[in-house]
This record gives structure tokens, C-alpha cells and sequence, in this order.
């Protein structure tokens, strides 16, 4: 049985990995190889160490019937003090499509409404079908809103999702 908790800095390798290996898979159509390629866990695991021991951003994991650190997802504040922002959320990839995702996403907008939050937004690239067919199956809708972003030399336009929380 899966379990979702809040992260601690021992999770930082397994929570820098998990992003990497996921870029790499999800994002291999999107942008380049040589990007995803010279991704880093080690720099990641850095990043991510921080972030848990500044607690600017809430990360849960979740871990697999083994106790491993199968996904995770970050969130915070986003334009308002009614709005979060869903800023990252992945699972290693072959942990896909085994409803570990269903279960973070659902922890992570519990939690949001928890702190207050009413209204709930992410981005995602526009030609990641993949996750845009997750985020609305769980009830996330588009709201119009797009910007592009530079990632290795490329600018893949991202669609904005919200969704009301509690």
C-alpha cells in the first residue's frame, strides 16, 4: 500500500531522481536530448535538500508498498493569498499509470486547502498529452492562460490548469 507523506531531507536523492528520470521520460518528444541528458541529480538533490530545510515549499512523497520514494509534488503560493501553485509533480516512470499520481495529487490539494488555499493552478507543456489527460481526469480544467519558457535552446508553449480546492 502506497503512502503519502511530507518530505524530509533524507528523501532529497530519491525526490532528485524521481525528477530527473521523469523529464527524461515525459518531456523525451519535447525538448532536447542533450538537455535532458546533462540533468543532474546531484545538483537536483542539492536543490532539493534546500528547499525541504528552508520549508518555503511543501513537498509530499509517496512511497511504494516497499517504502521506496516512488513520486512527489511541491506546491506554494502562487498570485494571491487565496491561489497555490502546483509546481511539480512526478513519478518515476514505471511507476506510471498505477495510481500513485492519483494519490499525491489528491494529498497535495488536501494539504492546499488545509493552508487556506481556495483555488489551485500548475502549467504544463501544451504537447505533454499524457499528463494534460491526468490532470483532467482529475478534475483540473484549462483557463486560457499560456506562456512560453526557454529549456535547452527550445520554447515549448505550457497551458495554465486551475481548480477549486476543498
Amino acid at each position: 500500500m502506497s503512502t503519502v507523506r511530507l518530505a524530509t531531507t533524507a528523501d532529497a536523492d530519491a525526490i532528485a531522481e524521481v525528477q530527473v528520470l521523469g523529464w527524461r521520460r515525459a518531456y523525451e518528444e519535447i525538448l532536447p536530448g542533450d538537455f535532458l541528458a546533462a540533468l543532474s541529480v546531484e545538483r537536483r538533490t542539492e536543490w532539493w535538500s534546500r528547499q525541504v530545510e528552508l520549508g518555503t515549499l511543501a513537498i509530499l512523497v509517496v512511497d511504494d508498498d516497499d517504502g521506496q520514494v516512488a513520486g512527489f509534488a511541491s506546491m506554494g503560493p502562487a498570485n494571491s493569498s487565496e491561489e497555490a501553485e502546483l509546481y511539480a509533480i512526478y513519478l518515476l516512470p514505471e511507476r506510471w499509470g498505477q495510481g500513485l499520481g492519483r494519490a499525491l495529487i489528491l494529498a497535495a490539494e488536501d494539504l492546499m486547502a488545509e493552508q487556506g488555499y481556495r483555488i489551485c493552478v500548475l502549467w504544463v507543456f501544451a504537447d505533454n498529452t499524457r499528463a494534460r489527460r491526468f490532470y483532467e481526469t482529475a478534475g483540473w480544467e484549462l483557463d486560457g492562460a499560456l506562456r512560453v519558457e526557454e529549456f535547452g535552446g527550445v520554447q515549448p508553449t505550457q497551458v495554465r490548469y486551475r481548480r477549486h480546492l476543498g
